[in-house]
This record gives structure tokens, C-alpha cells and sequence, in this order.
């Protein structure tokens, strides 16, 4: 067999290949045997075509169309259809004419034959999927195809009609103007009853490919033209067919799928067309379908099949993050008030499913609720006499572990609940019991400690006895869990466990369980520290022994690197002595594509150099991307940890990391900034600037970088500027941002001066939010269907926090030369207009925190912040006035005299300030700056007051070093207006003395201050002690020593 395959990728190397292979798919008996011929002509007739024969290339293309009609079985069918596109495009792509193509395809569409019209249709349908250039010279030909379209919906066997809406499909998705598609428009009514006559007729499969169109219409802006004017046609038509308990769970699915894409791609049409709650109806009404519960207790495949009440949740989790999660849980709770209330075990379960996936995108909103509503229900859930029940509410408080913080907080009420639920004898409740265990103490912290003892009891039974795999999984989870959370709880369980470890890891013939033992034996090792270091050999042998196991090497590597990752930080630069042990096996991984797929795929295992394939679209898996992640998580580990030492490897790994910051999927690009921002900390470090430390405000030119640190920096922000206009993940982007930052802030003006004018553009860009990540679906107005919870509006907001925080690492690094950073200052004032709050509290907060960051060169540009400042005063939205009042007090503080001027509005903004909860610390700070800057410009008689009525500060604690040192500055001044507040001053700094979220620089200037007063007024000092508590009257009396 594998001689067999050596010689087959050495002879379609050969041109001579074709025709031998042309000849067999004409004539050979056996289908099978035709099939391949012909799969192997697709992957190879591109490269061979410039090099054939003009006669030969007339007699293929003559030929094909013959094959083609004479062609009985339909797979084989299907192989000719698509070797003719490849065929079409190798011609077009040469200059060659094909004029036949059109007119011989039409004219066997005029055959009797089912299979005639149905291939003719795959074959103009995968013309459309071989790039630009066949469709431009098919467009001429669209009128034709949808006059055949109309026909065959009239008359035609569905199986013809499927195919033709694919077609339709296909081009539509290819149209480049907008007015060309009123074309396509008297054709929606055919289309919708095809995939009518599909379900009628029970034709499952050919349902589904009609269904399955509908989803690249609704991502592209043009083609989703065809559905506008019938978008809520459509809407109810695939909500009734999800509806349908009657049909078949993939047609419901693929049918419900369109909602996913209207609420990724075209979420304002869900919200203009008051869909919310008929799609919370269906998908509510999904989740509380009855299911055979012994189907619960399947081990495998009941996991990962499609059911309602899966699927239902999907639909649910949807719209709640892509839509209007404010609208969505305001409907939702109705639902679930009453599901809840029922007599029904699986519509209990389908309110708790709801809960489960609406933290998700409403976790803000859930908040409030929590204690109130929520817990209540949560520990309803988990005492209910239905298993159903529980097992949901376990997943539940899985879930609002991660999305409801405050969560935490009830840990102990919640935790006895998750170990009774662990002490069940079913085997899906103890999995789901374990998971909710692992996910709460996560967050916790001294929370768990009195339940280390019975769950480690328990987790270590269910490990040794359960007979299932995902159970023992689940208790080793657990069993990391803890030792991450306990530290140093978890100590005298330590040795026993890891003994388990070594079991497992010798005598498992689970690789999964084997590598989750790898995983936490890593965990343990952070938690116990250097009381690891006996087991260090043994585990490190054993895991690389796992990794050059090739029998159990891909259920094991993504434990494996977990393991590694733990274990460098546990040796720092000694890791250095596994490098050459380890690193292959990390590059081997990211090298790996099993995973990865493609229409060139099998071109590609044949070892061909397919240029076709740079155009194909391809796929991953999710085990395909989280390893790939999780080895670059590790390699950024490995940099960090072992430092110099890294450097003689980067040859090897900077390639593979270039590669996979443009990589196809953004979660992997998102994960390469990580070894990226790794390598240039190392680098910087092995090759320090000649100069030495940066220094702010110093051109670039007077301290370059090293010049291997230059080079890479330059590398990498060529990749990045570009990233940020264009890349259409905001992940990516955010993390992007985010690591040029920390390169900006490590390496000083030298590692973004002479870069400035691309990344200008692309920083200018978010700040105008008009970059790709930042588009949203066209044609619909944003105001009236607004939502500040909505995923659009949560990456925006995101956006501008991290372009605020390089706006005011641009500020720190250059100071005075104000060109490198103020004009995005000025591009920031377009947010002090902005609908959402956070936004406009953010934008005043980036402008304080570039004011703060100039200090006295603040003063150059005090206009244009201070105007920034009094524009955002009197907001409505506190948190902004406050970021308002903070910026005022900075101004203040660094812009001498020619603050001033701005004294009487500030002063006039500041009683509403104070008289806010939001806002009453940042305006005692504002004060509190003010007063030590210029008191002899400030009204005393009047601020005091105002002042000492607001204190002490409840929120920002940040603001005690701007408050209470400038009334100690009035008392050792012996300013006169400070005489009728003593009483008050010694009554507040002997209270604040003993609080622990007062600063010690602040409480050394507190003991400070009291100490002059006693020295200077020891009688009256005397008195006031005598109406202090005892623990006032110890610090005062400290404070006078």
C-alpha cells in the first residue's frame, strides 16, 4: 500500500500523468476506480495545464462535456463537475478561450434526465467557487442561468430545485453590485417552497443544502439584499420549521442555524423586526422538549449529539451576546419565572439551561439580581427531586462562576450543595457536580479551605473507582483545582496524589487521562513549590516519554505543555537544561496540521505544491486550535523563564511565530503576540540599548535600540499596524494594542518613533472607530436599537480602553514633544458625545491620565484639557463627571498660574460633584489639589465646608494622597481658615490611623500633622482627646511621642 502511494505522488507529478489519467475516468468499468482518476486530475490538471499539448487540451475539454452526460453514478458525477471548473480556470488563467463551456452545459440542461439538470447546476455552482476571474466571465451568462432557475423550479424534480437554489446561492454571494440583485428577487417564493417540498417529501438531506444557503447570504452585505424585503417572512418561516417537534432534529437545526448568522452578521434586523421574543419562544419551547432519560447516561455519544434542548440553548446564548442582551433578559424572565414554577421536570430544566447561557452576555444584568432572584433559584434547582434538574443546575453554577463574579462570594452556601451533589451515584451528575466545583473555587480563595477534606475525599474515590473516563477526568480537574486555590491546605495531600499521578501515568490506557494527570501533577508543582523538586525528574521523564509516544502523543501534548509551562515557572532560567528535550516536541505541534483542511487537502497529502490552494478557504478544528494556542502560551512561558538562554533557539521559533500571527484563525493569531512580546523582552535584555535605561522626551535618534532589538521590533510592528485597520477579530486586535503598548513602555520612544506614521494610522483608526474590527452590519440606523451590554458596544468600549492606555504611554515616553501624542487627544473628543457613558468616562479618564502622565508639560496644552474637562463635569453619567473632576484636579495640580483662570467654574462645578456617590471622592481630590497648589486663590470659607462634609473618602482610596495632605499642608501652615475645622482634623486622622485602606505615606503625614498640633496646642489637644475612643485617644498618644 505504501508502495503503491509513493508511486502515485511520484506520476501525477509527470505531465505525461493526464491523459493516462483522462483515459481511465472516460473508460474504466469500475466507478471507484473513475473516481479517483478523477480526484487525482482535480488536484494536479492546474500545475500540469500550461504545460499540455494544445490538442490535448482541445480534446479534454471537448471530451469532459461528453463524460459528463454519459456519466451514471453521481459521486463520479460530482468529480467531473468540479475537474471542469478546475479546467475553466487553468484555460482563463492562461488566456485561453473556452467558448463552448456555456452553451454545451446549457444544452445538456435541455436533457430529460434528472442527473443532466442537476450536474449542470454543480457545475456552474463550482465554476463560482474558482475564483474572481471565472465569475467575472460568468456574470455575463447570470440572466441565462436564472431564466433555467425559474424553469426548473416550475416543473423539475426537488433534487434539481435544491440545486438550483444553491446556485443561487452561490451567486448571489458573488454579486459585486448592489442593484444587480433585484435580478434574483421574483425567484424568493420558489425558493422558499423547495425547501417546503423538501420536508414535505421527507427529503432530509436535500432540506438541509437548501437551508445551509441561507447562511453566506446573510454574512455578505450584497447578497443579503435578496432576503431584505422578506426578512420577516423568513424569519417566521425557519422559526416555525425549528418549531416543528415533528421533523427531524438536523432540519430544525440547520433550519435555526440562519438565526445564529442573523445575530453574528445582521443583529439590527432580529431588533427591527421585533424578533427577540418569538426567537426566545422556539428556543425556550426547544429547551423544555422531554428526552429518554436513559439517553442521559451514555457515556459518549450522548454528549455530542444535537439534541432540542441543546440546540434551544444555542439559539438563546445567540441573541443574548450578539444582539440586545438588555431587551433579550428583560423577555427572557417571564419565560423563566414560569418554566420554573412547572410541574415538568424538563421545562424546570429549561429555565435553568436558560439562566445557564444568558450569563453569558447578561451577566452585567444578572448582577443586581443575584442575591434577590437568582441564588434563590439556583439553590431550588440544586435540591430539586429531579436529577434532570440538578445535573442542569451544576453546569448552571459552572457557568455563572465565570460570568458572574459576585458568585463568589457564597461559595461556602453554595459548595456543600456541589459536594452533595458529587456524593450521587450517577455518573453525569457526579461529572457535572465536579465541573461546578472546579469553576466556583477557581475565584475562591480563603472560601474553600473548610471543604478541602471532603472533596478531596471524594474526588480521589470517584478517581480511583468510577468506570467512567470523563468522571475520573472531571476528579483530577478537581483535585488541580484545589491545589491551586488551597496552596497550602493542599500540602498534606500532596504526596499521595502525586503518587495517583505516577499510577495513571505508567498504567493508564486512557492518553486523555494520562495527560490530565500530567496537567495537574504541573498544578501541584506551582502550589507546593520546591517541595516538588523530588517528583521533578520522574514527571519530566514521563512526559517526554508521552510526547515521543506516537500511540497516545495527540491525546496527551496539550496536558503536556500545560505541565511544561507550570514546571518553568517553577525553575525559572534552570529550565534552560530541558530546552533541547522539549522544544522540538512544541515546534513539532505547531507545525502539525492535522486538523487544518481545505479543498486542496488532498493535493496536500500527496505532497503537492498546489498554487491553487493559496485560495481556498479553510477549516479548524477546536482541538486544531487549542493546542496550537496552548503551545504558544508555553513558548512565551519557556522566553520569559529561561531568558538569555532562549535566544540561540529564536532562529528556529520566530519563523513559526510570524507564521502564526497572520494565521487563519484569531485565536491563534491572538495567542502569537504572546511569545512575540516574550521574544522582545529577551532580546532587549541579552542586547540592552547602548545608551542604557530610555529616557523620556529624548528623540529616538539620541537613543537607538540594539540593533537586534530594532530588527525585531521593526518585524513585528510591520505585522501590527496593518493588523489593527484590517484585521476583523477584536481580540486580536485588542491584544495587539496591548502588546505594542508593553513594547512602547519597556523600550522607550526608539521602539515606535520611527514607526510612527503607519501606526498613527491605524491607532487613529480605532479612536474614530473605523476600523474592520469595527464595522457592523450596514444599513440600519445604530441609535434606535442601541444597547450598551451589546457585544458591539463591549468591543468598542474595549477598543477605546486600550487606545486611551497607549495614548497615555505615548504621553509618558515622548512628554514634551506633544506631536507624537496630543492629535489623538483631539481625535478622543469626538467621544465626549457618545451615547454610552462608559465610553465618555473613559475618554475624560485617557485625557487624565495623559495630563497626569506630562506633569508640568500639561500646562502647554491647559486649554484644550481643561475645555475636555468642563464639557464632562455635569454629565449625566457620574463615573465620567468623576474621571471630569480628577482631570480638573491634575490640571490644577501641574498648571500653575495658568490654572487659575479656570478656578471659578471649577469651583462652580464642585457642589454637585460632591453631592454624587460616584463622583464625591475624585471632587475632594480636585479639592484636595487645588488647595495645595494655589490656596490663597481658593474661597477657604466656602471650600472647607464643602470638603470636610464629604469625608472621609468611601470609594477611591487612591484620592487619600491628594486629600488629607492638603489639610495637613493647611495645619502646619497654620492657614487661618483651617482654625474652625481642628476639632474635626483630629477626630478624622486618629479615626483613619487605624484603617487599612489608608496609605502609610498618608498615615505618616497624618502622625506628622497631629504631633505639630499637640506641640503647638498641647491643652486644647489635651481636651479633644477626652472625647476620643480609646482606639483614637493610642493613636493620638503615639503620634505625640
Amino acid at each position: 500500500m505504501k508502495q503503491s502511494e509513493n508511486f502515485l505522488k511520484s506520476y501525477i507529478r509527470l505531465h505525461h500523468s493526464v491523459p493516462i489519467l483522462f483515459e481511465i475516468l472516460a473508460s474504466h468499468q469500475f466507478p471507484p476506480v473513475r473516481q479517483m482518476a478523477g480526484v487525482l486530475l482535480r488536484a494536479v490538471i492546474t500545475s500540469h495545464w500550461i504545460h499540455l499539448d494544445v490538442s490535448l487540451k482541445a480534446a479534454i475539454k471537448q471530451n469532459l462535456f461528453g463524460m459528463l452526460a454519459q456519466e451514471q453514478v453521481r459521486l463520479v458525477r460530482r468529480t467531473l463537475a468540479n475537474l471542469i471548473s478546475k479546467v475553466a480556470r487553468a484555460a482563463l488563467s492562461s488566456g485561453e478561450e473556452w467558448p463552448e463551456l456555456v452553451p454545451s452545459l446549457f444544452e445538456i440542461a435541455k436533457s430529460a434526465e434528472v442527473d443532466h439538470k442537476e450536474i449542470v447546476l454543480y457545475v456552474f455552482d463550482s465554476l463560482l467557487q474558482n475564483g474572481t476571474q471565472i465569475v467575472e466571465w460568468m456574470s455575463k451568462y447570470f440572466g441565462d442561468i436564472l431564466g433555467l432557475c425559474a424553469q426548473i423550479f416550475e416543473k423539475e424534480h426537488v433534487r434539481v430545485k435544491v440545486a438550483a437554489v444553491q446556485l443561487i446561492g452561490s451567486m448571489l454571494c458573488s454579486l459585486e453590485q448592489e442593484s444587480d440583485v433585484a435580478h434574483f428577487h421574483p425567484l424568493i417564493p420558489a425558493v422558499f417552497e423547495t425547501i417546503r417540498q423538501c420536508i414535505r417529501e421527507e427529503e432530509e438531506e436535500d432540506a438541509c443544502s437548501a437551508l445551509s444557503v441561507f447562511d453566506d447570504i446573510i454574512e455578505s452585505n450584497i447578497a443579503f439584499l435578496f432576503l431584505k424585503p422578506v426578512v420577516a417572512n423568513f424569519l417566521q418561516f425557519i422559526l416555525e420549521i425549528g418549531a416543528t417537534k415533528t421533523l427531524d432534529m438536523t432540519i430544525r437545526q440547520q433550519a435555526l442555524t440562519a438565526i445564529q448568522w442573523f445575530a453574528q452578521y445582521k443583529p439590527k434586523q432580529i431588533l427591527h423586526h421585533n424578533f427577540i421574543q418569538p426567537i426566545l419562544t422556539v428556543g425556550f419551547s426547544m429547551m423544555a422538549e422531554p428526552e429518554d432519560e436513559e439517553d442521559e447516561d451514555d457515556d459518549d455519544d450522548g454528549e455530542w449529539e444535537v439534541t432540542a434542548h441543546k440546540f434551544g440553548a444555542h439559539i438563546i446564548n445567540e441573541i443574548a451576546t450578539r444582539t440586545a442582551p438588555k431587551q433579550v433578559y428583560k423577555e427572557a424572565k417571564p419565560f423563566i419565572n414560569g418554566l420554573i414554577a412547572s410541574s415538568s421536570q424538563w421545562e424546570r430544566r429549561a429555565a435553568v439551561g436558560g439562566l445557564t447561557v444568558l450569563a453569558n452576555g447578561c451577566g452585567a444584568l444578572m448582577l443586581p439580581e443575584l442575591e434577590e432572584w437568582l441564588l434563590p433559584l439556583m439553590n431550588k434547582a440544586l435540591d430539586d427531586e429531579s436529577r434532570v434538574v440538578r445535573q442542569s443546575a451544576c453546569v448552571m453554577v459552572g457557568q455563572w462562576s465565570d460570568f458572574l463574579p459576585d458568585l463568589v462570594d457564597y461559595a461556602s452556601e453554595i459548595l456543600p450543595k456541589i459536594l452533595k451533589a458529587m456524593y450521587e451515584d450517577d455518573p453525569l451528575m457526579q461529572e457535572r457536580a465536579c465541573y461546578s466545583f472546579v469553576a466556583l473555587i477557581e475565584y475562591a480563595e480563603e472560601e474553600v479551605i473548610p471543604f478541602v477534606e471532603p472533596a478531596m475525599q471524594r474526588l480521589v474515590y470517584l478517581l480511583q473507582h468510577s468506570a467512567r473516563p470523563d468522571v475520573q477526568e472531571m476528579a483530577i480537574s478537581g483535585i488541580s483545582a484545589i491545589a491551586s486555590a488551597a496552596e497550602e491546605a493542599f500540602i498534606p495531600h500532596y504526596p499521595g496524589v502525586l503518587d495517583m499521578m505516577k499510577a495513571l501515568l505508567e498504567n493508564h490506557p486512557s492518553g486523555e487521562i494520562r495527560g490530565r494527570a500530567l496537567e495537574c501533577a504541573g498544578l501541584i508543582a506551582l502550589a507546593i513549590k520546591e517541595k516538588f523538586l523530588p517528583y521533578l525528574e520522574y514527571f519530566l521523564n514521563g512526559v517526554i516519554a508521552a510526547l515521543n509516544n506516537e500511540e497516545i502523543r495527540d491525546d496527551v501534548e496539550l496536558f503536556a505543555f500545560g505541565f511544561l509551562s507550570s514546571v518553568s515557572e517553577l525553575m525559572k532560567e534552570d529550565f534552560n537544561q530541558v530546552l533541547p528535550q522539549v522544544l522540538p516536541h512544541l515546534l513539532r505541534a505547531l507545525a502539525n496540521p492535522k486538523g487544518l483542511s481545505s479543498d486542496a487537502e488532498f493535493a496536500e497529502a500527496l505532497g503537492l505544491n498546489d498554487e491553487e490552494a493559496a485560495g481556498e478557504e479553510y477549516s479548524v478544528t477546536a482541538s486544531f486550535v487549542d493546542l496550537k494556542v496552548s503551545a504558544l502560551d508555553t513558548l512565551a512561558l519557556f522566553a520569559y523563564n529561561c531568558k538569555s538562554h532562549m535566544i540561540k533557539y529564536l532562529d528556529e521559533c520566530l519563523p513559526v511565530v510570524n507564521f502564526y500571527l497572520s494565521y487563519i484563525h484569531p485565536s491563534v493569531r491572538k495567542a502569537a503576540r504572546k511569545p512575540a512580546e516574550a521574544f522582545v523582552t529577551i532580546v532587549s535584555q541579552a542586547y540592552p540599548a547602548p545608551g542604557g535605561a530610555w529616557i523620556a522626551g529624548v528623540p529616538a535618534a539620541q537613543q537607538p535600540l540594539s540593533e537586534p532589538t530594532r530588527s525585531l521590533v521593526e518585524s513585528l510592528l510591520k505585522l501590527y499596524s496593518p493588523c489593527i485597520l484590517k484585521d476583523p477579530s477584536a481580540d486580536v486586535v485588542l491584544s495587539t494594542l496591548n502588546t505594542i503598548n508593553q513594547m512602547i513602555r519597556q523600550l522607550g520612544p526608539a521602539s515606535i518613533e520611527p514607526y510612527m506614521e503607519e501606526f498613527s494610522a491605524a491607532l487613529s483608526a480605532i479612536i474614530k472607530d473605523a476600523a474592520y474590527c469595527q464595522e457592523e452590519d450596514s444599513g440600519e440606523e445604530e441609535e434606535e436599537y442601541y444597547d450598551s451590554e451589546g457585544e458591539n458596544e463591549q468591543n468598542r468600549l474595549a477598543l477605546i480602553q486600550e487606545a486611551g492606555i497607549l495614548v497615555t504611554t505615548l504621553a509618558k515616553v515622548f512628554q514634551q514633544r506633544s506631536e507624537f501624542y496630543f492629535p489623538f487627544c483631539q481625535l478622543m473628543m469626538q467621544w465626549m458625545q457618545h451615547q454610552d457613558g462608559r465610553i465618555r468616562q473613559e475618554a475624560v479618564g485617557c485625557m487624565a491620565e495623559v495630563a497626569e502622565a506630562l506633569g508640568v508639560h500639561s500646562a502647554s496644552k491647559i486649554d484644550f484639557f481643561m475645555t475636555f474637562a468642563m464639557n464632562m463635569v455635569g454629565d449625566t453619567y457620574a463615573p465620567a463627571a468623576s474621571n471630569a473632576a480628577y482631570l480638573c484636579g491634575i490640571l490644577c495640580q501641574f498648571g500653575g498660574e495658568k490654572s487659575l483662570q479656570y478656578y471659578p467654574n471649577i469651583l462652580q462645578a464642585a457642589p454637585q460633584l460632591l453631592k454624587q456617590k460616584q463622583s464625591a471622592d475624585n471632587a475632594c481630590g480636585m479639592l484636595g489639589r487645588m488647595i495645595r497648589a494655589n490656596p490663597q486663590a481658593l474661597p477657604m470659607d466656602q471650600v472647607l465646608p464643602a470638603l470636610f462634609e464629604s469625608l472621609p473618602l468611601k470609594h477611591d482610596m487612591e484620592e487619600n494622597k491628594a486629600v488629607y495632605p492638603s489639610i495637613s499642608l493647611l495645619v502646619q501652615s497654620k492657614h487661618p481658615s483651617i482654625a474652625p475645622f481642628i476639632a474635626p482634623v483630629v477626630l478624622l486622622f486618629t479615626e483613619l490611623l487605624s484603617s487599612s485602606k489608608v496609605q502609610e505615606e498618608v498615615k505618616q503625614d497624618m502622625a506628622t500633622t497631629l504631633k505639630f498640633l499637640c506641640a503647638e496646642f498641647p491643652q486644647q489637644m489635651e481636651q479633644m482627646a477626652a472625647q476620643l475612643s480609646a482606639s483614637q485617644q493610642e493613636n493620638l498618644r503615639v503620634c505625640a511621642q
